[in-house]
């Protein structure tokens, strides 16, 4: 079956417009968290405005009724003369004057100037003007109204019922009453908690969210929706019972911070009555002894957000429809003469070469190709020769792939140079390709009679493209390198002119240096390579760990960074290639660092030369893998000083 070829318009629009769909997608994907965090923070801060106005309303309004009660305690307590027939039309007109106050006691308790005790209980409440009076202490404390009997300051009391009807839900505000810094009784105010109920229900929270109100201990006071749970049901009730989707730890968090009457914050992704995320606050009151707890859907605080974004990516995705269709009929409009071209050269290559090749209309890369072909095509017609037809494709490549594999292994260093045996050095090099040809090389050479420039490299893959960027890395290596005082310096001009012609993206790890033979002192660099061994004189190894930068090939303008080493009398410097270690038995074992290491320590047990240690090295390596196809290239490379 054919296989179906996409035009270059089509290619070109293809991955013009992925990369712009990569872009609008990354820059729509940024606006929207940026957009997501104002948001958020304007949600926040709304939220807490609206919870300080809550706050502020209801604390006003129960600060209120504790005013009012102050003062008609004041009253109560500069009338010295105050019979019991004065006390109860003063209760009367208290609570019917403060429609929010239910009822209102007053306890005396006392002993009068004779010594002899009193105790005078009256409660009004407004519910059907009910007065319920008495002189019997154990008879009220016991059994009607649960009152403290002494009380040194003001309080809220916990919620309770109507003692009248038993029915309504009441909270209390007691303070105490005194008489010439005497405590002599106290008095109270009734709220009912409907009215409370009513007042957090009236208060808007964006379109469906709400507030309520829990006692000290966690009873609801008041509640959205569900009347009956007040008084009868605790906020850990909820969080025990109530998928809230959120952790333990976060809920605990939550209760605790209720318990000890902080104010706080959190988001929950599933709260009690409406489904969705929320925002949840809480503040602690001094009054009621209380705590207001608001719940805010999330999707509503964001409301602007998702309107925003929803607008946006219709705007990028009729603009990414727009600009599909500029780019492809700009792109097709400006290859069509490759169109044209195409048809001449598949006419050439059927073996009409009086064909015309089309003229360029201008110079540019389609144009030059058109002059390209055309002088293709005199020489062909010109230089033509028959060839034999029963010499395989697979003939000519494998001859031109060995004529690349000498000319491979003509163009490695050799250590019997002129230069490099005038200075004394001993170096070697080995190099076993995985097929013919490969990517590792080595490549050394001497500058002002005693400065050794010394590289080993590995390039991605195996094969002729492997061969190809090698060949590359080592021309820059002689041609740049030679130029450089510095082996980060030379590092960096490589890898720059490596991206510059890298249209496949291969990359090299290399590992190169500046040896001064008089010194012994290196200035070496490592990109992204295997690290090399330096073996001291008395057999002690040790692995040279820094990298200094990433592979060559890759990144314009990347930053790299080199090391000095200084070599002494007898020292070895080992540099080898992962092909090395990475290489595996007939069990599929690899050889591994660890073998590699124990080779480079029996190096202590011989006095070998460069040459002699490089084949030392790869034949250990060779006895472990056996007659295993190789799959890497194994290259190592020996500097000994002497």
């Amino acid at each position: 079956m054919k296989k179906k070829s996409r035009s270059i318009a089509f290619r070109l629009t293809f991955y013009v417009l992925t990369g712009a769909f990569i872009m609008f997608s990354i820059l729509v994907s940024i606006n929207y968290m940026i957009s997501f965090t104002m948001y958020m923070r304007s949600a926040v801060l709304t939220a807490e405005k609206i919870q300080e106005n809550t706050f502020d309303r209801v604390e006003s309004k129960v600060t209120k009724i504790e005013h009012v009660t102050e003062q008609l305690k004041s009253i109560l307590e500069a009338e010295t003369s105050l019979t019991v027939n004065d006390i109860e039309p003063l209760l009367k007109q208290f609570v019917n004057d403060y429609e929010r106050i239910a009822g209102s006691a007053l306890v005396l308790d006392y002993e009068n100037e004779n010594g002899e005790p009193f105790f005078l209980f009256m409660y009004y409440s407004g519910e059907n003007d009910t007065i319920i009076f008495s002189h019997d202490r154990e008879l009220i404390y016991n059994s009607l109204y649960k009152i403290p009997i002494r009380l040194d300051t003001a309080f809220w009391s916990k919620p309770h019922y109507d003692p009248v009807n038993n029915t309504d839900k009441l909270v209390t505000y007691f303070t105490p009453l005194y008489k010439d810094d005497m405590l002599i009784g106290m008095l109270s105010a009734d709220i009912r908690l409907q009215w409370l109920d009513n007042l957090l229900a009236s208060m808007k929270l964006y379109e469906t969210g709400f507030a309520f109100l829990i006692s000290q201990d966690g009873l609801l006071l008041t509640h959205p929706v569900d009347k009956d749970l007040i008084m009868k049901t605790t906020i850990q009730d909820i969080a025990k019972g109530e998928e809230m989707d959120m952790s333990q730890e976060e809920i605990n968090k939550i209760l605790q911070d209720l318990e000890q009457r902080k104010e706080g914050m959190a988001e929950i992704k599933e709260s009690y009555i409406f489904k969705g995320k929320a925002i949840l606050i809480y503040r602690p009151m001094d009054v009621l002894n209380g705590t207001i707890i608001m719940l805010i859907p999330r999707d509503e605080a964001l409301k602007g957000l998702y309107r925003l974004t929803f607008i946006l990516l219709s705007i990028a995705v009729i603009s990414f429809m727009l600009l599909v269709i500029s780019v492809y009929f700009i792109i097709k409009k400006n290859l069509s003469p490759l169109k044209e071209l195409t048809k001449a050269v598949r006419k050439v290559g059927e073996g009409d070469f009086n064909v015309d090749i089309p003229k360029p209309k201008k110079l540019d890369e389609i144009g030059n190709l058109s002059l390209a072909f055309e002088s293709m095509k005199d020489n062909l017609k010109k230089h033509v020769i028959l060839l034999d037809e029963s010499t395989s494709e697979r003939n000519k490549v494998e001859s031109e792939i060995l004529v690349a594999d000498k000319i491979q292994k003509n163009i490695l260093a050799q250590s019997s140079h002129p230069d490099i045996i005038k200075t004394g050095m001993d170096i070697h090099g080995l190099l076993m390709p995985a097929r013919l040809i490969g990517g590792d090389f080595y490549d050394f050479f001497m500058k002002d009679d005693h400065l050794l420039y010394f590289i080993l490299g590995s390039v991605t893959g195996k094969g002729i493209p492997s061969s190809m960027f090698m060949g590359m890395t080592r021309a820059y290596f002689r041609s740049e390198g030679k130029y450089q005082k510095t082996s980060d310096a030379m590092l960096k001009k490589i890898n720059l002119n490596l991206v510059a012609n890298n249209p496949q993206a291969i990359f090299v790890t290399l590992f190169c240096g500046i040896l001064d033979v008089h010194s012994g002192l290196i200035d070496y660099c490592n990109a992204s390579h295997t690290f090399p061994y330096l073996v001291k004189k008395d057999g002690t190894e040790t692995e040279l760990t820094r990298q200094h930068g990433a592979p060559a090939g890759l990144v314009e303008g990347q930053v790299y960074k080199s090391d000095k080493l200084k070599l002494k009398k007898g020292e070895k410097l080992i540099l080898y290639t992962d092909g090395i270690p990475e290489s595996r038995n007939a069990e599929d074992e690899a050889y591994g660092k660890e073998r590699l290491k124990e080779s480079v320590k029996e190096l202590n047990k011989h006095q070998l030369s460069a040459r002699k240690i490089c084949d030392f090295i790869l034949g250990k390596n060779l006895e472990f893998t056996g007659d295993k196809k190789q799959e890497d290239n194994r290259t190592v490379l020996c500097i000994k000083y002497d």
